[in-house]
């Protein structure tokens, strides 16, 4: 009875699964003004046609030190939830 019941949920979540997949691809994304700019920006910032052409290079030891930091989070565990009491400084 149980198998009879697994079986027809895990049907019923696949169908719904499909369906929405099915649906995401018929329907576009609704186009605004605002992300039309939007797109326009990101599209701006990853073709590099208006980037700085004077490179900004770091020292050495900054860099060292950036390197360290990344390195060094990779000891510390992610944790489930992050608590805040507060978003001001108070």
């Amino acid at each position: 009875m149980n198998r009879i019941i697994l079986l027809t949920l895990a049907f019923m979540l696949s169908a719904a699964t499909a369906h929405a997949d099915g649906t995401a691809e018929q329907q576009p994304a609704e186009q605004t003004p605002s992300s039309n700019a939007t797109r326009a920006w990101l599209d701006l910032q990853s073709s590099g046609q208006e980037a700085s052409k004077q490179t900004q290079p770091l020292s050495g030891e900054a860099m060292d030190k950036i390197h360290k930091r990344y390195i060094d989070s990779f000891g510390k565990p992610i944790p489930e939830y992050y608590k805040h009491e507060s978003f001001t400084d108070n």
